[in-house]
């Protein structure tokens, strides 16, 4: 009769289970947040139902506050922020109805990545929170202008290019810093890298014209894409610290809207689960009996 048959059984659906979880920890975790401040919403009073991210408007001066976007929205509302992580990447899109046009001073902006925690200042949705209030330190920058500078002959539709990420940045460049022909905009916001950081030029950035969101056709927008390696932000596996998660941001240079969200990924359990049915599958596996000397 064959030995450890129940052992060899328990090692090889073990072994299964080992590999399934594994195949799991590939596929991507998602969050979308979707702007409530638009047409069919103009109040804009509701927080946002997603989990880690109530609706933000930032702090702009006191005779500003108490709106979501400075000047008109079909100019530069921000309608959607969607993040996913992956084994090797976070990928983060922003739809926005701002299109840069060559014409006007305001740019695209730069996005910005915290993984030191999300600590805006006061309560949702934020009206004083600005680079003088904020708690949230923004330790990563990903430059969009080093990837797809703007193209006249191409306006609505950029293409892809490689950016640059800076990890933890010397300085960032403030909204009152960058030329504006606008009349109004945000003050005393952060919007595009400025100086220093260790450079990392391999993030995927893709820069197209998209105007339809939630089925409607909003005439002009653009839907600006990043691929991050998990490598360059140390998070490592798809899984960032678990205390802290993920703070994004991203706003045109005017600030005239500005997105941010927080995501908390699935922490590290499963991997240390998935460690430990290996570390049985080795414990249970039969011994094979001594060769005879």
């Amino acid at each position: 009769m064959k030995k450890n048959t129940h052992s060899e059984a328990l090692s090889s659906a073990l072994l299964a289970s080992a590999l399934l979880l594994a195949s799991s920890v590939t596929s991507a975790t998602t969050w979308s947040f979707n702007d409530p401040c638009n047409v069919e919403n103009p109040d804009c009073n509701t927080p946002s139902d997603y989990e880690g991210s109530p609706l933000y408007y930032g702090g702009y001066g006191t005779a500003l506050e108490g709106s979501d976007t400075v000047g008109s929205p079909d100019t530069y509302d921000i309608l959607n922020l969607t993040a996913s992580i992956d084994s090797n990447n976070l990928t983060v899109s922003v739809l926005t109805r701002f299109v840069e046009d060559g014409v006007s001073e305001v740019k695209y902006g730069d996005l910005m990545l915290s993984t030191l925690g999300y600590k805006p200042y006061g309560s949702p949705p934020y009206t004083l929170d600005s680079t003088s209030t904020t708690g949230t330190t923004w330790n990563y920058v990903v430059s969009t202008s080093s990837a797809v500078p703007y193209d006249p002959d191409n306006p609505t539709g950029w293409g892809d290019g490689i950016g640059t990420l800076y990890k933890n940045p010397t300085s960032l460049k403030l909204s009152d810093d960058v030329p504006q022909d606008t009349l109004l905009y945000k003050t005393d916001q952060y919007v595009l890298h400025e100086t220093g950081g260790t450079a990392y030029s391999n993030v995927g950035v893709s820069i197209g014209y998209s105007s339809i969101y939630n089925g409607v056709d909003y005439d002009t927008g653009t839907l600006l894409t990043y691929i991050i390696p998990l490598s360059d932000i140390e998070l490592v596996g798809g899984a960032p610290l678990e205390n802290t998660g993920v703070a994004i941001r991203w706003a045109m240079t005017c600030a005239n809207d500005i997105a941010e969200a927080y995501i908390i990924p699935e922490p590290e359990t499963l991997a240390l689960f998935l460690s430990g049915l290996l570390s049985l599958v080795l414990l249970t596996r039969p011994n094979k009996p001594a060769k005879p000397s």
